[in-house]
């Protein structure tokens, strides 16, 4: 599942920035799940939540006017928080543009005359991450 493995990156990446003690986990395994597919029907939605909550704290150590974001992390070997955040935003980018394609796949995507006349950018804004395919609600 994309949606859990951009979050069990960003954890990882948010507890290092934050955190002296944190052990990331071991690459590639402990990245991505163990499964192809959500162990139970609660599993989207939760990581839905949690990603949510991760993305939002690393916002909050952005934005905080005590955080340095050029001074590299003492525990690191170089990096700045400015750096971690900007990873962030890379991977997650990336992946979004499988999500994406997924959505194609799934015959949810828009045809070439929409996409150049900018509803591209009003159907992603509307898409919701605890909605089922298609963006059509779940229940």
């Amino acid at each position: 599942m994309l949606l859990e493995h951009m979050r069990n990156r960003a954890i990882d990446i948010l507890e290092f920035s934050r955190n002296a003690k944190h052990n990331s986990p071991e690459w590639p395994v402990d990245y991505w799940p163990k499964s192809e597919g959500p162990p139970n029907g609660g599993a989207w939605d939760a990581s839905v939540k949690s990603f949510r909550a991760d993305l939002k704290a690393m916002q909050d150590l952005v934005a905080n006017p005590k955080t340095d974001l050029f001074a590299r992390i003492p525990w690191g070997d170089g990096q700045t928080i400015l750096r971690e955040a900007l990873l962030i935003a890379d991977h997650n980018a990336y992946h979004l543009g499988q999500l994406v394609d997924v959505r194609r796949l799934l015959g949810c995507g828009l045809s070439n005359r929409q996409a150049e006349s900018g509803a591209f950018r009003h159907h992603v804004r509307s898409w919701r991450l605890d909605s089922g395919a298609c963006g059509r609600p779940r229940g």
